[in-house]
């Protein structure tokens, strides 16, 4: 699951029932349960082919049953502990005369259509031998907020009126409720934005990361041993998962990067506090993905769970820029905190 930043370019002030309108085409039905902008779509030919092809583990026991490698009878339960990996299951390996093979699912007597219906897939009505799911094909969130993780970045300039502008609103789902001075802003009319306020807060906000970190990191050195060094989930997993819950575009991602000098390897890319706080200033408007008023969306890659990013664009930064650049002074700008 993910976190990730979002503006939302329209042409009107929007409050929130207009910004809950312009979101919904991305919706995911598997969460939300909103029959609009919802599909079947055709899973049987994709389905199939991994069917015949993709290899998955089994065990072949003495009598020359197949069984599947996950099976519970091979495993046991255990109280979680450093040597299991926290788990608190515990594989024991084959019985005798077993052993492991590696066979696609049709090699290995599988039926299609059971496996297909073992893994969420439903027949396709008046289609008969297709199968698929509803869903929606363009999904990129579950829930979202306004501000959210990413509340406060946007400053208005001096005498604009920001009393009807949308704020974040802490909630049951807020990883912390932070509370804001009053002139920061989560949506603002690009022509009432005040940039240089805004670099100067995203600045400030960088450096506190920094500062943040290189605590956490000389606490965290400090309690290594020469041979705990090595094991980074067992010593700085608590560490590493608080700074990996923010989105993937955000600074204090980047800041895992210093992980690499507890191991005593040289990292060029690690920033110096100064240039740390010169590129906050730099991303003072960065977003993971923008949502244009044309209604498109467009994004740094696929977003995954744990922050994880498929196919990033490299050039994103740029493209973002040049973006919010030719908007209007007469269009708006929202950030929303977006999960998926």
């Amino acid at each position: 699951m993910s976190h990730a930043s979002l503006l939302v370019v329209t042409r009107t002030h929007p409050l929130l029932d207009a910004l809950t309108e312009i979101l919904l085409p991305y919706h995911e039905y598997e969460t939300t349960g909103i029959e609009r902008y919802v599909e079947w779509v055709d899973e049987t030919e994709a389905f199939t082919r991994s069917f015949n092809e993709e290899k998955c583990q089994f065990v072949r026991l003495r009598d020359g049953t197949l069984v599947d490698y996950h099976d519970e009878r091979f495993y046991e339960r255990t109280p979680p502990s450093r040597e299991n990996g926290w788990s608190s299951s515990r594989r024991f390996g084959e019985p005798p005369g077993a052993e492991v093979v590696e066979l696609p699912r049709a090699g290995a007597g599988r039926d299609l259509h059971a496996e297909a219906e073992r893994e969420g897939y439903l027949a396709i009505p008046d289609h008969p031998g297709r199968f698929g799911r509803r869903t929606n094909p363009n999904a990129r969130w579950d829930w979202w907020q306004v501000g959210g993780r990413y509340a406060g970045r946007l400053r208005a300039r001096p005498g604009v009126d920001t009393t009807a502008h949308l704020r974040y609103a802490p909630n049951y789902r807020s990883s912390a409720e932070v509370i804001q001075p009053p002139e920061a802003l989560d949506q603002c009319r690009v022509g009432d934005l005040d940039r240089p306020a805004t670099a100067a807060a995203s600045r400030a906000r960088y450096l506190g990361w920094w500062d943040e970190d290189e605590e956490r990191f000389r606490v965290a050195r400090a309690a290594l041993s020469e041979d705990e060094m090595f094991s980074v989930p067992a010593v700085l997993g608590g560490a590493i998962r608080e700074l990996d819950a923010a989105a993937p575009d955000t600074p204090r991602r980047e800041m895992l990067r210093r992980v690499v000098p507890l191991f005593g390897v040289a990292d060029e890319h690690v920033y110096s506090r100064e240039a740390y706080g010169e590129r906050g200033a730099q991303r003072a408007l960065f977003a993971f993905a923008l949502l244009d008023e044309e209604g498109s969306w467009h994004e740094r890659g696929n977003l995954g769970w744990w922050a994880s990013v498929a196919d990033p664009d490299a050039e994103w930064p740029g493209k973002l820029a040049e973006r919010l650049a030719a908007l209007p002074d007469d269009r708006w700008l929202t950030v929303v905190d977006y999960h998926i």
